[in-house]
């Protein structure tokens, strides 16, 4: 009998890498102060503390002297120094004020002020529904988004960025790999050009396309819209079956597979031959998704 060899596990390198150098840790947002004190005591003198000299810089919205001020009364830090910047991390140009390049990771928490607005606890507009909890989590993908946006503009590494997690039913924007981020916007170069080279193929999708935004839409569908999971056909046969549906198939793009992959897009594939390769489109991963022009009434 032969057994087939166990699977390997790789660790990322980065944590069997130890640095006691001092490092500058950003943490935006601002929880309850019970949280906060205990987030505070494992930074600085925790099992897993950070190094002598290192720097927290506290970014959030709230007035200092009844946060990090109020925490920090009668409070002696032995490892760590720390520091309060008053802005709203979810405005990608408030965050920017910051030297980005000093900081080795970043922590997200949900800030009280998203929980409850108005920061009054006897009106009940503070909800701990599933669409509330949602709602945080989209908040703090956003800024996430909002820190990775500005590394990339500046040309910095990516950073560790750890993100506090609300709803635990349901997947989420962080966990579900078949969907884009919150906040990721796509940008497509020469989009006009190419819709154009669309319509050359199939006048008929000028139709459509003068409609756009009135009574059809941009929609983004799963490749199981039109292919069977592991049916081999061209790009020719998807658009027929799209165009069979009522829809216009501008084209594709995959998910990437690691955070540090671009997303790459292919609008109306150029060349008779790529049209015509036989592809599998929908090998059930869900990564693969296809770009069409909808009319409203189908979506609805």
């Amino acid at each position: 009998m032969t057994l087939a060899s166990p699977p390997l596990a790789v660790l990322v390198q980065e944590y069997l890498a130890a640095d006691s150098s001092p490092q500058a840790v950003l943490v935006a947002g601002w929880s309850e102060c019970g949280f906060m004190a205990e987030l505070l005591h494992a930074f600085d003198s925790g099992s897993s503390c950070l190094p002598a000299g290192s720097e927290i810089v506290f970014i959030n919205s709230h007035p200092p002297d009844t946060t990090l001020g109020a925490l920090l009364r009668g409070k002696t830090l032995s490892n760590v120094k720390v520091s309060h910047v008053q802005a709203d991390p979810l405005q990608r140009h408030q965050l920017a004020a910051l030297p980005l390049s000093r900081f080795r990771a970043a922590v997200v928490l949900a800030d009280e002020r998203w929980i409850d607005p108005d920061m009054d606890d006897s009106n009940g507009i503070d909800s701990i529904d599933q669409p509330s909890l949602l709602r945080q989590d989209a908040l703090m993908v956003m800024v996430q988004l909002n820190i990775r946006k500005l590394l990339e503009d500046l040309c910095l590494p990516p950073i560790n960025i750890i993100c506090q997690k609300v709803g635990t039913q349901g997947l989420t924007r962080f966990e579900d790999r078949r969907r884009l981020p919150l906040g990721i916007s796509v940008n497509f170069n020469s989009n006009s050009a190419k819709l154009l080279t669309q319509v050359a193929m199939n006048p008929l999708s000028m139709l459509v396309i003068t409609g756009l935004g009135g009574r059809a839409d941009l929609t983004i569908v799963d490749s199981s819209e039109y292919c069977g999971r592991g049916e081999a056909m061209s790009f020719w046969r998807v658009l027929l079956r799209a165009q069979a549906a009522g829809d216009v198939l501008l084209g594709y793009y995959v998910l990437p597979s690691a955070i540090d992959q671009p997303i790459e897009s292919t609008i109306n594939p150029q060349g008779l031959a790529t049209r015509s390769k036989q592809r599998v489109w929908n090998t059930g991963d869900g990564r693969l998704k296809f770009m069409i022009i909808r009319d409203k009434a189908t979506v609805a």
